[in-house]
C-alpha cells in the first residue's frame, strides 16, 4: 500500500466531533417532540375525564326530583377519581315549573379550562288540561 493509502483508513476526531454534533442536535429534536407529544396527551385525558365528570353531573342533577333542587350555588370537590376537580352548581328560578341550572367543572390539571353548561331543568304542572 501507498503512504497516502495509509494516512486515511479510520476517521479524524474533526469528523467524529461533527457526527456526534449531528446525532445531538437530532436527538434534540425528537426529545422535544415527544415532550410535547406527552403533553398534550395529558392535556387531552384530562378533558376527557372532564367532559365525563360534567354529564354524571347533568344526569346526576336530570334524575333528582324536581323538589330536591334546592336554589342557590353549591360546590363540591371530588379527589377520588384519575383527575381531581370541583363541581359547582347553580340552580336560579326561571318560571313557576322551570328552573335554569349552571354547572361549571373546573379541572385540577393545569392547562385545562373550566367547562361550564347550562340547561333547563322543568317540572310538568299538576293540573291535567284535558280535564278542565
Amino acid at each position: 500500500m501507498s503512504k497516502t493509502m495509509r494516512n486515511r483508513e479510520g476517521l479524524s476526531l474533526i469528523e467524529l466531533l461533527v457526527a456526534m454534533v449531528l446525532l445531538g442536535v437530532m436527538i434534540t429534536s425528537v426529545a422535544g417532540l415527544t415532550f410535547e407529544a406527552g403533553r398534550r396527551s395529558i392535556v387531552a385525558s384530562a378533558e376527557n375525564y372532564r367532559q365525563a365528570a360534567m354529564i354524571r353531573e347533568v344526569n346526576r342533577l336530570t334524575a333528582l326530583p324536581y323538589s330536591a333542587i334546592s336554589l342557590g350555588t353549591i360546590c363540591r370537590t371530588v379527589t377520588t377519581t384519575a383527575m381531581p376537580h370541583q363541581i359547582c352548581v347553580t340552580a336560579t328560578t326561571l318560571g313557576n315549573y322551570s328552573r335554569t341550572m349552571t354547572v361549571i367543572v373546573k379541572p385540577g390539571v393545569r392547562g385545562v379550562a373550566p367547562d361550564t353548561l347550562v340547561f333547563i331543568r322543568a317540572n310538568a304542572p299538576t293540573i291535567n288540561p284535558l280535564s278542565i
